[in-house]
């Protein structure tokens, strides 16, 4: 999958291994894993600590455009504030048995540097329950609840998830008035969704 060039985008991890799936179980959602993408790098905090790596797409991923509001820049900054700083193991804790205020200060698991990233670009303008982000809350948002709090705030675009979606249709095959066609490509026009197709001739 290629993204477009300068475009920051958020990317959501359905689970694949067993610790994902024990985090989307425990947490009520479809969601184990949150990072940014940009220019192919992924910017991101797990087990190794917040850092960078290359982009390799993967079939697990959901990938969303976010809000023009939420500038590249200001992401990457937070990022290098952040940078080095070791895994919030103490608010995953807090995750899991339902703990409030439980928390490492000075470190990040996934969804919460990424809501602290994007409330940082957004000028510490964020809220959830009355209270500013800014007061380091973000331990409360898993994954999957960072998910449904981006698109309730509409800070995240539908379309990268349609994309995601139907791009899972290239090399099936379809039938159309008795005629068999396989996907080859597909491409948005305007509010449009476009199938490209080869008919598949069999051989005699």
């Amino acid at each position: 999958m290629e993204l477009e060039k300068d475009k920051l985008y958020i990317c959501f991890h359905k689970p694949k291994h067993l610790v994902g799936h024990l985090i989307a179980l425990w947490t009520f959602g479809r969601y184990s894993h949150a990072e940014f993408i940009y220019n192919d790098q992924v910017f991101l905090s797990n087990p190794g600590g917040v850092r960078t790596r290359k982009f390799e797409y993967q079939k697990n991923m959901d990938v969303y455009e976010l809000d023009s509001n939420i500038e590249t820049k200001d992401v990457i900054e937070f990022f290098k504030t952040a940078q080095g700083k070791g895994y919030d193991y103490l608010g995953i804790l807090g995750q899991f048995f339902y703990a409030n205020k439980v928390q490492d200060d000075d470190r990040y698991f996934c969804s919460e540097f990424c809501l602290n990233a994007i409330d940082y670009a957004l000028q510490f303008t964020l809220t959830y329950k009355g209270k500013s982000l800014k007061d380091r809350v973000g331990y409360q948002f898993n994954p999957s609840k960072l998910f449904e709090y981006l698109k309730n705030m509409e800070l995240i675009k539908e379309k990268e998830a349609i994309w995601m979606n139907i791009e899972k249709l290239i090399c099936t095959e379809i039938e159309l008035d008795s005629k068999k066609y396989k996907v080859v490509g597909v491409k948005f026009e305007k509010d449009n969704i476009i199938l490209n197709v080869e008919e598949i001739k069999e051989v005699i």
